[in-house]
C-alpha cells in the first residue's frame, strides 16, 4: 500500500488537536477531584470558585453559580488572588485581624443598606439617599430604620435572604476582606520600591506628546440640523460676529455663556472623535471649521489657541500613570515564576496580571 502524505496544515492541526485534548483531559481530571486549578501546590476548589460566583450573583442575577462554564471562566481569577496572597505571605505581609474584621463589618453594613435601598426603590418608597448613604452615621441610621419600618423587614434580613440564594455566609466576607487588604498591601509594597528614571518619563512623554500633551482651545456653535449649520457657517464667512451667532443659534447653553468656548482638550481628552478631528484640523487662531456632524448635532468650531504642555508640568502625573504598568509588570513576574496547572489557567492569569 502506498504511504499517505499529509499537507503541512494537517500535521499542525493534528498536533494542536492533541494539545487541546491533553489540556481538556487535565482539566477534566482536576474537575473530577473537585479542583479547578493548583497554584504552587495549593488547590483552588470548585467551592472556592462557587463562592466567588455567589458574590457576583448578589449584583447580577444572571450569574449561574453551578454552571460549569462560569466556574471555568472565573477559576483563573480566584487562582490569581490566591497566588498574590501567597506572594504577600512570602514577603512578610500580614494584615491585623482587627483591621480585617472592621473592613468585613463595613462591607456587610453597606450591603444591608444597598439591598434595603433596592427594595425601597422597587416598592417606590420615598428615600433620602443622601442621608442613607452619607457620612453622618446618625442620619443614615435614622433613614435606614425608617425604611425598614415601612418595608416591614430589616436590611440584615434582606441580606441574609440574598446570601441564601447565593450560597454565601457572612463569614465569607471576612475572607474577602482579608484577600483584598492583603493584595492591596502587596501592591503598595511593590509601588514603594518602584524607581522612575528621567529617561523613562521622557520616553513616555515623547510617545504620548501628540495624543495627550498638545491641546486645542476651541469654541463651537452647536445646532440641530445641517441646513442651519450651513446657514450659520455662511454668515460667519461673510463676517458675522461669532458671539452674536452663538447667542442666536447655539443649543449648547453651557458653552454659549462663555461665547461658545469649551476650553483646552487634547486628542484623548474625552470629546467625541468627530469633534476632535475637526478641532485638530484647525491650525491658526480664529480659523473656523465647516460644519462637523456628531451624535450631538452639527458643530461649527473655532480655534482659539494651541498649546503644548511641558514635560516638567506633567512629570509627576506621568509617574503615576507609569506606576500601574510597572506594578503589573512585577505581578506578571510573580505569575510566571509560579507553578500553576492547568497551563491554560496560567496563561489567563498572566493576562490578568497585565491588566488585560
Amino acid at each position: 500500500m502506498a504511504s499517505q502524505t499529509f499537507a503541512p496544515w494537517m500535521k499542525w492541526g493534528a498536533a494542536l488537536l492533541a494539545v487541546a485534548i491533553l489540556a481538556g483531559a487535565i482539566m477534566f481530571a482536576l474537575y473530577q477531584k473537585g479542583t479547578l486549578a493548583v497554584v504552587n501546590g495549593e488547590k483552588i476548589s470548585i467551592d472556592d470558585v462557587k463562592e466567588q460566583l455567589g458574590q457576583y450573583s448578589l449584583y447580577d442575577a444572571t450569574v449561574e453559580i453551578d454552571n460549569v462554564y462560569y466556574q471555568d471562566h472565573i477559576a483563573p481569577y480566584v487562582a490569581y488572588d490566591r497566588l498574590l496572597v501567597q506572594e504577600a505571605a512570602k514577603q512578610g505581609i500580614a494584615i491585623e485581624e482587627s483591621v480585617i474584621a472592621e473592613d468585613a463589618t463595613n462591607t456587610l453594613k453597606y450591603l444591608e443598606v444597598y439591598f434595603l435601598y433596592e427594595a425601597a426603590n422597587a416598592a417606590e418608597k420615598e428615600m433620602d439617599t443622601t442621608a442613607l448613604f452619607g457620612a453622618d452615621e446618625e442620619k443614615a441610621l435614622e433613614e435606614k430604620t425608617r425604611l425598614e419600618t415601612e418595608l416591614g423587614k430589616t436590611g440584615a434580613a434582606m441580606l441574609d435572604e440574598k446570601f441564601a440564594v447565593a450560597q454565601l455566609t457572612r463569614e465569607y466576607f471576612t475572607k474577602v476582606s482579608s484577600t483584598a487588604l492583603t493584595i492591596e498591601a502587596l501592591k503598595t509594597k511593590i509601588k514603594e520600591g518602584l524607581v522612575f528614571t528621567d529617561d523613562e518619563v521622557k520616553a513616555y512623554y515623547d510617545e504620548n506628546l501628540e495624543a495627550k500633551y498638545v491641546e486645542k482651545d476651541t469654541s463651537h456653535i452647536l445646532v440641530a440640523d445641517e441646513a442651519t449649520a450651513n446657514e450659520v457657517y455662511a454668515k460667519l464667512m461673510a463676517g458675522a460676529d461669532w458671539v452674536e451667532m452663538s447667542d442666536t443659534y447655539s443649543t449648547d447653553e453651557g458653552a454659549k455663556a462663555a461665547g461658545g468656548n469649551i476650553g483646552y482638550y487634547p486628542r484623548t481628552g474625552g470629546l467625541v472623535t468627530e469633534y476632535i478631528t475637526g478641532a485638530f484640523a484647525l491650525t491658526e487662531n480664529g480659523q473656523i471649521s465647516q460644519p462637523v456632524k456628531t451624535s450631538f448635532g452639527y458643530h461649527i468650531i473655532r480655534l482659539e489657541d494651541t498649546r503644548t504642555i511641558e514635560l516638567t508640568a506633567v512629570a509627576d502625573k506621568i509617574k503615576q500613570e507609569l506606576t500601574t504598568s510597572k506594578i503589573n509588570a512585577e505581578l506578571v513576574k510573580v505569575v510566571e515564576a509560579a507553578k500553576i496547572s492547568p497551563a491554560a489557567t496560567k496563561t489567563t492569569m498572566i493576562s490578568i496580571a497585565k491588566g488585560e
